[in-house]
């Protein structure tokens, strides 16, 4: 990896995950710590052929810490403008089952674009800029979100086999009578290996954490697990 650009990619995975640790210095002995696991599968399906292909998407979600277990179930559908741009919008719900409380629901309406390059040496560069609205019935207001992801990810030449490294910022616009919050919201930083499984499948294990600027302040160290699947036509 020896082009200024890749240089550019590295260096912002790394400021960001420098970042958190600071983020979490910063809150000294007030930092809450915990544990979790947490486990995904992304799929991706063309729908056609052609320049400019449309697809569907559906990421599903569970995590599990010491006291809730929060679901995802996020559809969706995109066009490919060129070979690394897409663009997707869909809806997503996020229930919460606290170990001692009632399920609180979280509705989103979501639109992202998505930036998917190779930049040599086996090396592939992603970006994803999403822009959620957020809905919930324990309030009335609507809470604005922005999450900006970045990922840098190696295969071997020969074997299925690799590893990936990615962090993502969110930012609040506004916060909400339910709870959301307007600025800084989380950090999360990723790092594992990649096992290519088929031509359409990977998996990727690995050791997340995430910082949550709340009161007190919340460090989540989550072994994570994430299962990606794409299909075409």
């Amino acid at each position: 990896m020896r082009t200024p650009v890749a240089r550019v990619f590295l260096l912002s995975i790394v400021l960001a995950a420098l970042g958190t640790t600071l983020l979490t210095a910063s809150a000294s002995a007030q930092v809450d710590q915990d544990h979790a696991v947490w486990a995904g599968a992304t799929a991706t399906q063309e729908l056609n052929r052609g320049d400019h292909p449309v697809a569907l998407w559906l990421d599903v979600h569970r995590r599990q810490d010491t006291t809730a277990t929060a679901m995802i179930v996020r559809p969706g559908i995109g066009v490919f403008v060129n070979s690394w741009l897409s663009l997707w919008a869909g809806y997503a719900w996020t229930p919460v089952y606290p170990d001692d409380a009632a399920r609180r629901d979280e509705h989103r309406f979501w639109y992202q674009a998505w930036i998917n390059t190779p930049i040599g040496g086996g090396f592939a560069f992603q970006a994803r800029g999403r822009m959620e609205h957020r809905f919930s019935p324990l309030g009335d207001d609507v809470a604005h979100r922005f999450r900006q992801f970045v990922r840098l990810g190696w295969m071997h030449a020969t074997q299925p086999v690799g590893f990936v490294v990615w962090d993502e910022l969110f930012l609040g616009f506004a916060g909400s009578d339910w709870g959301a919050v307007e600025g800084y919201d989380q950090n999360r930083f990723f790092v594992g290996p990649v096992f290519k499984i088929a031509s359409w499948a990977r998996v990727e294990p690995g050791y997340l954490v995430v910082h949550l600027d709340r009161e007190p302040y919340r460090l989540v160290h989550a072994v994570a697990v994430n299962l990606f699947f794409s299909g075409t036509r």
